[in-house]
């Protein structure tokens, strides 16, 4: 869809555009509408009511993507005669089996986990943590987690960074290097953090933990096309579906055990997913002159597709 050499930055765009929803829902309906409504139909309802906003939301956006919405920047190739093969639904199975078998698909999957997942844990117990660990008031400590939310946004800096540096010194060293130092830091402040009792200190670790772990999601997500130019979606829905892993796994810690050890075993995962980019050896294939798809392309490969038909 997009060239390889700004892929990170254009997808860092899209998920922390994606991420802004967190800071959106945290400051509207956590501290604005709910407290609102609770006022005036009881805490019951309020929650209710919230719950369905954000589902007609979602639902919208669905119908927006769907009816209005491009598979590329250029056509919409679930509507290409062209595009449909006879066998697509054992392509579609092959492509998730090659996609598997590549030692890259899972370690990317387990740096996500580590990164998109543990920055959604940390917007989940965040507000509970200043309050009952640090002492701060409930506005105080929403204030801090929306603010970890609209930080989302910056999401694309690690692809960019990824980009430049992989521009500066080619064969994808740049972007494990950038990959590793966005997951080093990551897991080296959330070890910390837990320990600092003052809560501006506390706070500006938290913040830092997590936009961390922000740009570590937009410096993998530009790594994602290299593992398999042939199954790049299937490599990305794999990487994708464990992103909610660390999160998991986070929360649930923190449900039967300290904040504190909570922290210090999650960040210690991080770190290991970081040291894990060392064995990354993805496809450095030249790719300067790989541009979006034009419309031209998909004419041509129209036409290609039309003489082979009428060949046969």
């Amino acid at each position: 869809m997009f060239s390889k050499n700004i892929i990170g930055t254009a997808m860092g765009l899209v998920l922390g555009l994606g991420y802004t929803g967190n800071g959106f829902s945290l400051s509207f309906l956590g501290s604005f509408l709910l407290p609102t409504l609770t006022k005036s139909v009881g805490e019951h309802i309020a929650w209710q009511v919230c719950l369905a906003i954000t589902g007609a939301v979602g639902i919208f956006a669905a119908l927006f993507a769907l009816f209005l919405a491009d598979d590329t920047p250029q056509t919409k190739y679930y509507t290409r005669r062209v595009n449909q093969s006879e066998d697509g639904s054992k392509a579609k199975g092959s492509s998730i089996i090659q996609a598997s078998k590549h030692r890259g698909t899972w370690i990317l999957a387990f740096q996500y986990a580590m990164s998109s997942g543990t920055n959604s844990a940390l917007l989940n117990i965040g507000t509970l943590y200043f309050v009952t660990q640090a002492g701060a008031t409930s506005e105080a400590s929403s204030a801090i987690t929306s603010a970890v939310g609209w930080l989302g946004v910056t999401c694309f800096l690690g692809g960019l960074f990824s980009d430049c540096a992989n521009k500066k010194m080619g064969r994808l060293r740049g972007r494990y290097l950038v990959q590793l130092g966005h997951l080093v830091m990551e897991g080296i402040l959330l070890i910390i953090f837990p320990f600092v009792k003052n809560l501006g200190a506390s706070a500006f670790l938290f913040i830092t933990a997590s936009m961390m772990a922000t740009w570590a999601v937009g410096s993998t997500s530009a790594l994602v096309p290299y593992v398999d130019k042939e199954c790049t979606g299937s490599v990305a829905g794999i990487v994708g579906f464990f992103g909610g892993a660390g999160g998991i796994l986070m929360i649930s810690l923190s449900e039967y055990v300290s904040y504190m050890l909570t922290c210090v075993i999650c960040g210690s995962l991080v770190l290991l997913s970081a040291f894990l980019a060392l064995l990354l050896r993805l496809d450095d294939e030249d790719t300067s002159n790989n541009n979006v798809i034009t419309e031209t392309d998909d004419q041509n490969n129209a036409q290609q597709n039309h003489t082979k038909e009428e060949d046969v």
